[in-house]
Formats: C-alpha cells, sequence, structure tokens
C-alpha cells in the first residue's frame, strides 16, 4: 500500500496561540469564506466582514488579483502526487492558473485568521506548504515555473501576499519535498506506518 503524506491545505482558518474553541469558530469562518470564494457567491461573500461597505471593498480587492491572473482556471485541484512507488504526497489547493503559455502556473491559497498577522509571519508559517503545492502542479502539469501566493483574510482586512520567487526554483523544490517527506516519515510514522496527517486542530480539508 501507498503511505501517503497528507497535506490537504492546513489551517484554512485558523489563529495562531489561541484556544481550542477560538480555532474552531476561526476554521469554521474559513471554510464557509472557501465555499463562497469556489462558488463566486460574491455578494455574500461581503456579508462575512466587519462592516457590508468593507466587505465591498475587500471583495472588490480579490476579484481585482483573481482577474489578473490570465490562462485556465482550475479550483480546489484534489492531487496525489507520487514520491516513490510507495509514497504520495496528497492533498487540494484553493486555486491554480495555468497561463496561456502553458510554461507558468500560478498557485493560490486562501488563508482566514482572528486576527492580523504580518506578512512576514504568515510567509514563514505557510512557505512550507506553498513550495510542496509548488512542487505538486509542476509534476501534474507541462509547466516549467511556478509562482505562489497567500491570500489572507481577517473579519477586516485583505492582504494579498506573494511568495519570493527564488523559493520556487524547480530543481529547489525536489529537494524539499524529499527532505520533507523523509523528515515527516522518521517524526510522525509510527511502526505500524500508519498514514501521516499533518493537519493541526481546527485545520479543514
Amino acid at each position: 500500500p501507498t503511505e501517503q503524506l497528507d497535506f490537504t491545505d492546513l489551517e484554512r482558518g485558523t489563529d495562531f496561540f489561541t484556544s481550542q474553541d477560538t480555532q474552531s469558530a476561526v476554521a469554521k469562518k474559513g471554510e464557509k469564506v472557501h465555499l463562497l470564494i469556489e462558488e463566486e457567491r460574491w455578494q455574500e461573500l461581503t456579508q462575512e466582514f466587519t462592516t457590508p461597505e468593507l466587505g465591498l471593498e475587500i471583495v472588490g480587492r480579490l476579484r481585482a488579483a483573481l482577474d489578473a491572473e490570465k490562462g485556465q482556471e482550475f479550483k480546489e485541484v484534489g492531487f496525489e502526487v507520487p514520491f516513490s512507488r510507495d509514497e504520495a504526497l496528497v492533498g487540494v489547493m484553493d486555486r491554480l492558473v495555468l497561463a496561456d503559455d502553458g510554461k507558468t502556473i500560478h498557485v493560490t491559497d486562501y488563508k482566514w485568521t482572528g486576527s492580523p498577522r504580518s506578512p512576514k509571519k504568515l510567509l514563514e508559517h505557510y512557505l512550507l506548504q506553498l513550495q510542496l503545492y509548488a512542487w505538486a502542479a509542476l509534476k501534474m502539469t507541462e509547466a516549467t515555473k511556478v509562482t505562489a501566493r497567500l491570500i489572507h483574510f481577517t473579519a477586516g482586512t485583505i492582504e494579498i501576499i506573494e511568495a519570493p520567487a527564488d523559493a520556487f526554483h524547480k530543481r529547489d523544490l525536489e529537494k524539499i519535498a524529499a527532505d520533507h517527506f523523509k523528515l515527516a516519515v522518521k517524526l510522525l510514522f509510527n511502526q505500524s506506518k500508519a498514514p501521516i496527517d499533518l493537519a493541526q486542530p481546527g485545520d479543514h480539508c
């Protein structure tokens, strides 16, 4: 049987270092926001923010950011990409856009947190996830270049955070994926070789 490293969209909604009840509430909110974006229910999405007026502004910025990426769009992309004959990375990416030239693929991941976080802190927390998504996206397509970003929401803010391009060189991604899987197996697999689940409390797949 294939050993699966389940890296399915860690922490769609989370608030770092908060109580379990708060984590659960924020996670539910994040899950709802993801669904509204996926189904393009923009008017309903505006109601999820502090005021309808602020919601209109945030949703307007979101749609502009999404429209700026030209190409073939894929939403909620499930994947199972082999590391080897017996090992695979599985998950769901929020959004992929394959550029018209077929050579570049854009990865977007949505995050909702209960309070503002600096772009630096968010990238520190989620860069590995983006890199593994990027690795999987390259394996799934004929693209040779990948870009990645977080779109981060709170009840009153939106931030579009571009990940540094030098973190996504194809050769480096291969090594990152291999090293991460080896480390995860070493730390998290038990003697029965049960599948790894890296999701934390309050995460949603």
